[in-house]
């Protein structure tokens, strides 16, 4: 699983604190742990809830939502698209970017590939064009929806 976390030159001890619980959540993700990553990221959304830390709301509902797509795909799709409501509001673009191809990979896996390249463009539009390794990722898996 491909998750980011925001690390930034100025972090507090509350962000390193939350960075260590994502990975935590990560590790038990990769090794097929999925119900306890799960449970470590609703306690971390509870905590950024309660903090009004709005960014880390939004990556962590992202890190769910891949959890979840293991799980229950419908809480998956619930998850980025909350995630994607929340990253317009706050600007934040890479987890707009994030969030629009996790739901077109879904629609994709479904079947719905109008919807899916529409989310696809959607997030390519977002894309710096100097990022190549991103731009080459979400070109490679929009072409399943062709």
């Amino acid at each position: 699983m491909h998750w980011a976390v925001d690390f930034v030159s100025d972090v507090s001890r509350a962000d390193l604190k939350l960075m260590r619980e994502t990975l935590d959540a990560k590790m038990k993700a990769d090794s097929g742990q999925y119900g306890e990553a799960a449970r470590i990221l609703w306690e971390l959304l509870l905590t950024v809830r309660h903090a009004k830390r709005r960014r880390w709301e939004c990556i962590t509902m992202i890190h769910m939502g891949k959890v979840y797509k293991a799980l229950r795909w419908r809480i998956a799709m619930q998850l980025f698209e909350e995630a994607l409501e929340l990253s317009e509001e706050i600007g934040m673009e890479r987890a707009k970017l994030m969030a629009l191809a996790e739901l077109g990979e879904m629609e994709c896996s479904w079947g719905h590939f109008t919807e899916a390249l529409e989310l696809f463009d959607r997030a390519v539009a977002l894309l710096d064009p100097a990022d190549m390794e991103s731009r080459r990722s979400l070109l490679l898996v929009r072409t399943l929806a062709y």
